[in-house]
């Protein structure tokens, strides 16, 4: 994904979420597209309930219902914010929760989860079990374009999309051993190019060089306009989301947490929790990486904090509120407050030193999104 172009540099980066072999998740920061007074958190739950919540009191703003599960982490631009379930893209006004629009897919039968992205006056999504990247107009929700996954497995079937990174001409999305660049006006493919493992995590795109982590436990580095190798690093195990802040990228694969020179891919720390599992969370905020980590459906989790520049564990780990929701799969770290979504329908808000509660807000249901959090430094999700 592109890196924010302003004074502020933040990474966020998440562990992989699989739903119907697709990879659905993601964690990126975009600029604000307009200052605004109060800082929001948005999440979704099983019951069709999404809500506005005040970040700093928990206090709801607004919630809307609507008719299927929201699934996807919720987006914001243009002064609204998007929010995905299985046919379904809704596009409320992020003040006010006003439904503006809803666009409905052609495919049939049910949708993997799949990961919003808005940029340059467009919305981004991958439906049909990962099969069809969308393109709409993010103020009217018109379709601007629908390409099909081009790839197929050994046995002839399709071989779906994974996580898409967009800037304001490019969109790049991973598919089988492959990175496709495609316009972002036409959908039209200007590059294929190859790797040694599965792509479904973001791609990053960043000063002139594409990083994609690939599912053969390598980091490539690659020339973004010619897409000629300048290095790559083997970390091991399935690399998933990459990021950069100042000289350092921050890459994470499903168990662990790698630290490596922007310049060489030379690794400057590793870190692997004392609890491995399936779903995973790490967001960074200054200076300190913050994840959580469970086995699937298991009511232990934790919560750990590390210093971005050594990788060494700042204190004890955190008890996890009722346990980590697998389905919910990241916290956020956003002015000092941890957020994150419990198994008990809870939302919480902990402190980033003491891993206290700050504040909590019950929902309807299990919470079936990653949080997005709007501030005036930015649009964490």
């Amino acid at each position: 994904m592109l890196i924010n172009r302003t004074a502020f540099r933040f990474v966020l980066i998440a562990a992989i979420s699989l739903v119907a072999g697709a990879c659905s998740e993601r964690i990126t920061l975009t600029p604000p597209d307009q200052p605004i007074q109060n800082a929001t958190v948005f999440v979704g739950d099983q019951d069709r309930k999404f809500y506005a919540l005040n970040a700093l009191t928990g206090s709801p703003q607004w919630q809307a219902t609507t008719p299927e599960i929201i699934t996807s982490s919720p987006a914001v631009n243009q002064g609204m914010v998007y929010a995905l379930s299985d046919h379904q893209l809704y596009a409320f006004d992020r003040q006010t929760g006003q439904k503006k629009w809803t666009f409905t897919t052609e495919d049939t039968g049910a949708n993997a989860p799949s990961t919003l992205i808005s940029r340059g006056g467009q919305v981004y999504f991958v439906g049909n079990f990962g099969r069809k990247l969308y393109a709409l107009d993010a103020l009217t929700g018109a379709k601007k374009w629908a390409v099909a996954a081009p790839g197929v497995d050994i046995n002839g079937n399709p071989i779906g999309y994974g996580v898409p990174t967009a800037t304001d001409q490019k969109v790049y999305i991973g598919s089988g051993d492959k990175v496709y660049v495609l316009d972002a006006q036409t959908g039209g493919t200007q590059q294929t190019l190859t790797f040694g493992g599965g792509i479904y995590g973001a791609p990053l795109v960043a000063e002139g060089t594409l990083f994609v982590g690939g599912y053969d436990g390598k980091l490539y580095a690659r020339d973004a306009l010619s897409g000629q190798p300048k290095w790559e690093s083997t970390l091991g195990g399935w690399l998933v989301y990459v990021n950069l802040v100042g000289r350092t990228l921050y890459v994470n694969s499903w168990q662990e947490v790698f630290a490596l020179d922007v310049s060489t891919g030379a690794q400057q720390w590793r870190f692997k929790p004392a609890i491995s599992g399936n779903t995973g969370a790490r967001t960074l905020t200054n200076g300190i990486v913050y994840g959580a980590y469970s086995l699937l459906d298991s009511p232990e989790a934790q919560l750990y904090a590390l210093d971005a520049t050594t990788g060494q564990k700042k204190g004890d780990s955190w008890a996890w509120p009722g346990g980590f929701n697998s389905r919910a799969t990241r916290a956020i770290a956003v002015d000092g407050l941890v957020y994150a979504a419990g198994r008990d329908h809870t939302f919480y808000a902990l402190d980033g030193t003491s891993g206290q509660i700050k504040w909590s807000f019950p929902t309807s249901g299990d919470i079936t999104t990653s949080p997005c959090v709007v501030t005036q430094q930015g649009v964490f999700f």
